[in-house]
């Protein structure tokens, strides 16, 4: 709903449909046509491109867990390292 502005049964994206409408405007597409610069990153599977959230993102990076890490540590150091 923050992507979009609109509520789930509008959006499309709830805990049974996981991709948000297509013919919807997201957030950072507005942000992007009027000329800021953006970027996303997620450790979130419902924040994702299979989501459909990843449009209008110019930079857009999935940071999910590494298989035989510990994910706390090392989630928290790849995100700020992507941040970086």
């Amino acid at each position: 709903s923050m992507f979009t502005g609109e509520l789930p049964d509008t959006h499309g994206a709830d805990q049974v449909r996981t991709r948000v409408r297509d013919d919807l405007s997201l957030l950072a597409e507005r942000l992007a046509d009027a000329g800021y610069q953006t970027a996303a990153f997620t450790r979130n599977p419902w924040i994702s491109s299979r989501s459909g959230l990843d449009r209008g993102f110019q930079h857009f990076s999935e940071l999910w867990p590494l298989p035989n890490q510990p994910d706390d540590e090392d989630g928290q150091h790849r995100v700020l390292a992507a941040l970086e």
